[in-house]
């Protein structure tokens, strides 16, 4: 049967001690160690590595990971953010760089070579999908977008076909057929996004139709024309619903069960920035759904 797999997006909160943490940690390794406990506060059975996204992690990093993860855990890693953007953009960690043209953009190689090997090497029991995400393209004129889909074509043809792919666009001017249907040829999932400027999710479900890989991704950022930097002020430190969205939770409970109807497996991750506390978010949707939810969370399976 189709399985819901909730999630957070990224996960070591303090605003969060109280409600998903109790342990008390300490300061220099609550990072990880957290991660223990946060895989036993249902509903959870997923969460995302963000941190992949602005460099490829070692195998180190991901030894000390799995080490707080119970068997058959499953992660959703984003990608290092140089094999998803055609330029660096104007930001203080790209430095000399900003500006100029990215040599790695669409490069299996630099995936396959400086990505991969850590995961396989120390993660191979927990490593769920990797989410590629794209940035917004501010001019997309038709011939821009046929240069990204052939360009997504033949990377997405290049990687390792034992892994999960899903890829994440933010430009609405690409959400098109040819699209979906390069996802379709290559075993790929959409990323089903609420996101500041994308269009809503149940356009982006009837637009995806056939399901493109057998499992679908969506992730819940930010609501519609907030943007993300005023979402961080205004949600900060993510200990309380702020701004819940109940036309969001309808659309993604509606969307969960499209997915499972197609037998396909949801993985659903939320991020603070959607009504100011992920987990919270997480338990109101499972309610929606019917999913019987414990009042504490289950004993740890390390016990």
């Amino acid at each position: 049967m189709a399985e819901i797999l909730f999630g957070t997006a990224s996960f070591a909160y303090e605003g969060w001690k109280g409600l998903v943490y109790h342990e008390r940690y300490r300061e220099a390794t609550f990072k990880v160690e957290c991660l223990r406990e946060y895989a036993r506060f249902p509903p959870l059975r997923t969460v995302e590595f963000d941190f992949p996204f602005y460099r490829p992690p070692s195998e180190a990093q991901l030894t000390r990971y799995a080490a707080q993860l119970p068997p058959g855990f499953p992660v959703v890693s984003k990608v290092w953010e140089e094999i998803t953007m055609p330029r660096f953009p104007e930001l203080p960690r790209h430095a000399a760089r900003a500006g100029q043209d990215n040599p790695r953009y669409l490069d299996a190689r630099a995936f396959r070579e400086e990505v991969l090997p850590a995961y396989e090497k120390a993660f191979r029991g927990h490593t769920g999908p990797f989410v590629f995400e794209f940035p917004t393209e501010w001019q997309p004129t038709p011939a821009r977008r046929a240069a990204f889909l052939e360009g997504l074509e033949g990377f997405l043809g290049a990687l390792p076909s034992e892994h999960a792919y899903a890829v994440e666009i933010r430009t609405p001017a690409y959400f098109v057929r040819e699209y979906f249907d390069v996802l379709r040829r290559r075993g790929a999932a959409h990323v089903f996004n609420w996101w500041t400027r994308t269009p809503g999710l149940l356009e982006q479900w009837e637009a995806a139709q056939p399901l493109p890989a057998k499992f679908a991704l969506a992730r819940i950022l930010v609501p519609p024309g907030v943007p993300y930097e005023r979402a961080v002020e205004l949600f900060r430190p993510y200990d309380r619903m702020q701004a819940p969205r109940e036309d969001m939770r309808r659309d993604v409970v509606r969307l969960i069960r499209h997915v499972t109807e197609a037998g396909a497996d949801a993985f659903i991750l939320v991020n603070n920035r959607a009504e100011g506390c992920a987990p919270l978010t997480i338990r109101a949707l499972a309610v929606e759904l019917g999913i019987e939810l414990p009042a504490e969370p289950r004993r740890s399976l390390f016990d």
